[in-house]
């Protein structure tokens, strides 16, 4: 594996006498305790294989590794972030036989490039899910599909980087364990708070639940006012741990002395923050190019605006490239000119002072 990595970096032009060195050399032993608490230390053994973990050039090194990974598979769109890899295969309900066989195809090229790049894949750990509307998957036949030598079953729901997915998409599974386990943490830190610095609490409270909350919220509280309910109950939760507040204290001051986004007001700045970005990178390709600006020969006022598709169902409203771009366009034009640390400021001022 090391002599493969070393000559895809040199594709890219990449002098390997210093990679060569870093990736040669290392070694590994295995600590292991008995019943009777003893220690046994095996013997040192070579690492001939595989990125190192726990370093700074390991996820690029993997990434540079494993590039090329699609480029036998035609039929199916393939997503890696590090070593983690999705499989997306869609089409009509009326075509599932078809759509099983892609997904299939596609699994044996990356099972093959696996096996050349003497690299293992633990199927038994692969997860498989069929998405679509509750109309559409009614009555749906169970989906399996092989890959390698295991059968893979559908799941009702899966964990993505850190968010669960349901078959529906309507992200009810993430939202109950994200409420389980913040509520679990602020109940600890609501009766630690005694003994801790104000400033702390904010501190910890930000970090071990705010940033919970906020990891894709533009994504799992999109699909309707209930999510949005619950989410704004935790942060009300954050709040009253925070300032000491009882239950059904009124809160809307220690809101502002905080100077804390509701819960629609997060997922309105992260989408925001998210097309901003977008515009100035142009990353990712296929949303850039779903985001282009109204030209005209004449001036109107929309001329100069991101052009925001039809939609026809709810599904569609609730897009980011409809609700999103609504809301970016509403932005002053002074905002949407600056740059992506300054947009982030501002818009949360503009979010703030909008709402009051």
């Amino acid at each position: 594996m090391v002599g493969v990595l070393l000559e895809k970096l040199k594709l890219y032009n990449v002098d390997t006498t210093w990679f060569e060195n870093y990736l040669h050399g290392h070694t590994q032993q295995v600590r292991v305790h008995d019943s009777d608490g003893n220690l046994t230390l095996s013997s040192s053994l070579p690492i001939t294989t595989g990125v190192y973990q726990g370093t700074s050039l390991g996820p690029l090194l993997f990434s540079i590794f494993s590039n090329d990974l699609d480029s036998n598979i035609d039929d199916a769109m393939i997503q890696q972030y590090a070593d983690d890899t999705q499989v997306l295969v869609s089409g009509r309900k009326r075509d599932i036989a078809n759509v099983i066989a892609r997904m299939e195809r596609a699994l044996t090229g990356i099972y093959l490039w696996a096996n050349s790049h003497s690299m293992k894949i633990n199927e038994s750990k692969t997860q498989l899910v069929v998405l679509g509307t509750k109309t559409m998957l009614r009555n749906f036949p169970p989906v399996r599909v092989k890959f390698g030598n295991a059968v893979l079953s559908e799941s009702e729901s899966v964990r993505n980087l850190g968010l669960v997915m349901d078959r529906y998409l309507t992200f009810d599974s993430h939202i109950d364990q994200l409420v389980g386990k913040c509520t679990g943490m602020l109940l600890a830190l609501s009766h630690a708070k005694h003994s801790l610095p104000s400033d702390v609490i904010v501190t910890l409270v930000t970090a071990l639940v705010v940033s919970h909350i906020r990891y894709c919220v533009s994504i799992y509280a999109t699909f309707g006012q209930g999510q949005l309910d619950r989410v704004q109950k935790l942060l009300n939760f954050c709040v009253r741990v925070i300032c000491g507040r009882r239950k059904f204290d009124h809160i809307t001051p220690d809101y502002i002395r905080l100077g804390w986004l509701s819960a629609a007001q997060l997922m309105t700045y992260h989408r925001l923050c998210f097309i901003k970005r977008v515009l100035t990178t142009g990353h990712p390709i296929n949303i850039a190019q779903q985001l282009t600006t109204v030209n005209h020969d004449h001036d109107t006022r929309a001329h100069g605006q991101l052009s925001r598709p039809r939609a026809n169902i709810n599904a569609g409203v609730r897009r980011l490239c409809f609700s999103g771009v609504a809301t970016y366009n509403r932005l002053p034009r002074d905002i949407c000119n600056m740059s992506v640390p300054m947009f982030k400021v501002r818009v949360a001022e503009w979010l703030l002072r909008d709402a009051g």
